[in-house]
């Protein structure tokens, strides 16, 4: 893979015709991403793409937290980290990018001036997001991508960004799978900027369906009690009662 440590991307960005393509991955309460950019010798065969640099992460939080979608928001804000990190490297200080990202409900998130709530799946990472797009000098725009498109067409047939989006989505897939193979536990969330409050349950942080979480950490174990006494059963039955 040829790197050139994101100088063509820099200069794609000042021109206002930056391009960058990220996707997710989830397994075994697990969640990656993997970023990278789209540019003008951008070459995305079937061997391997030839591109400016390359991105990966593991997404933080609880097991109980992880999702594809919560690996899609992972990629976006690390799209956005690394984007702030090469234009502060290059001298970018204004310039447009375009995040291309398979998952419209991760789009919809971040666009717009709706106030995040903690009832959104993954709210912690949409503040980071909307956060750094407050507040960067660079406007990002967000491009809806086609995702799993070399199952259906020739890959030569594709689009840029679909075939991107194969690479991002391999790689996402590659460093998930490197992750686990290795037994690395879950990474904890902590307090990050533009994080307003994060709620903690015996000091671990909850950062997706909080309500839910909270009852449960309240009655379930007290449900428990109460119907294995008044229904006479055993320790090892209740869990197989719905």
């Amino acid at each position: 893979m040829s790197l050139d440590e994101g100088r063509e991307f820099a200069n794609d960005v000042r021109q206002n015709e930056g391009k960058i393509i990220c996707d997710g991955s989830f397994k075994h309460g697990r969640s990656s991403a993997a970023f990278l950019p789209i540019t003008r010798h951008t070459i995305t065969q079937h061997a391997a793409p030839l591109t400016g640099f390359l991105g990966t992460n593991i997404v933080p939080g609880r097991s109980a937290d992880q999702s594809a979608y919560r690996g899609e928001m992972g990629g976006i804000l690390g799209s956005i980290l690394t984007v702030k990190v090469l234009c502060k490297n290059f001298g970018v200080d204004t310039g447009t990018v375009t995040i291309g990202c398979d998952c419209e409900g991760a789009i919809n998130a971040c666009e717009g001036n709706r106030s995040v709530s903690c009832h959104w799946k993954c709210y912690d990472i949409v503040c980071r997001i909307k956060h750094k797009l407050d507040n960067l000098s660079i406007t990002f725009l967000f491009k809806h991508t086609d995702g799993h498109q070399d199952a259906v067409k020739p890959f030569e047939t594709l689009t840029i960004w679909e075939q991107a989006n194969y690479w991002a989505d391999k790689y996402a897939k590659d460093a998930l799978c490197n992750y686990v193979t290795d037994r690395c536990p879950a990474i904890p969330t902590t307090i990050g900027e533009g994080d307003t409050w994060l709620l903690t349950l015996d000091a671990v942080p909850v950062t997706s369906e909080i309500k839910k979480t909270i009852y449960n950490s309240k009655w379930t174990d007290k449900g428990k009690s109460f119907w294995m006494v008044r229904l006479q059963i055993r320790h090892d039955q209740i869990d197989l009662i719905e």
